[in-house]
């Protein structure tokens, strides 16, 4: 959201473009993400919320279009000053003791981080409700030191959080697979109809538009 309350930002960018070209009428609401997902979980209204992994937990009660596009691969951040290497397999990083993982509540990392993080020790994750420049200030203060996130966006957060782009580094995780297709995660009481024209329009949209759009964020 931008000083002047306007909305802006990939999904706010493709939403519009996809429901518009649709044909489907709409209106954006804002919500923390628990409870948007708390909605969807409990069918509250025909609501649609853009980005989200497809896991066989949400498909028990949520419709997914088709994929967008695929997230690049996932990075670890770590303060700059971590004795992390560059580049480290995340079956390794999160099985190190001295990993203290910060995990958004109801959030998913693709099924092969998931299995990952479901094994560690329950003292090592912190899940939180927190947005993402929160998360970093977290980690500025030593209230966990590893945030898994796609490299997408990653430097308008820092900023968010107070530009504080250079107290932080990517590391790279060698073994995650490219497996984190965004979707659109739509109620079930979103008809059917409503899901074909979407997923219609998605298969329209130009490969070097989404491109574009991420370069930009």
């Amino acid at each position: 959201m931008e000083s002047d309350g306007q909305l802006t930002g990939i999904w706010f960018d493709l939403g519009n473009l996809i429901f518009s070209k649709a044909g489907i009428d709409y209106a954006w609401k804002s919500l923390p993400t628990n409870r948007l997902f708390g909605e969807m979980q409990n069918n509250i209204g025909r609501k649609c919320s853009i980005g989200w992994f497809k896991t066989p937990e949400r498909e028990k009660f949520a419709k997914f279009s088709q994929p967008i596009y695929s997230d690049p691969r996932v990075v670890a951040l770590v303060r700059k000053d971590s004795t992390l290497p560059d580049s480290i397999s995340a079956k390794e990083l999160l099985s190190l003791s001295t990993t203290h993982l910060i995990v958004k509540k109801n959030f998913s990392q693709g099924v092969y981080l998931d299995k990952l993080i479901k094994i560690m020790p329950a003292e090592n994750v912190i899940v939180t409700s927190a947005d993402y420049a929160s998360i970093v200030k977290m980690i500025l203060a030593g209230h966990g030191n590893v945030f898994i996130i796609t490299p997408v966006g990653i430097k308008n957060i820092l900023e968010e959080a107070g530009g504080v782009m250079e107290q932080f580094r990517a590391i790279n995780l060698l073994d995650v697979p490219i497996e984190n297709e965004r979707r659109i995660m739509c109620t079930a009481s979103v008809p059917d109809e409503v899901m074909k024209k979407l997923n219609q329009t998605i298969g329209k949209i130009p490969k070097q538009y989404i491109d574009k759009l991420l370069i930009q964020k």
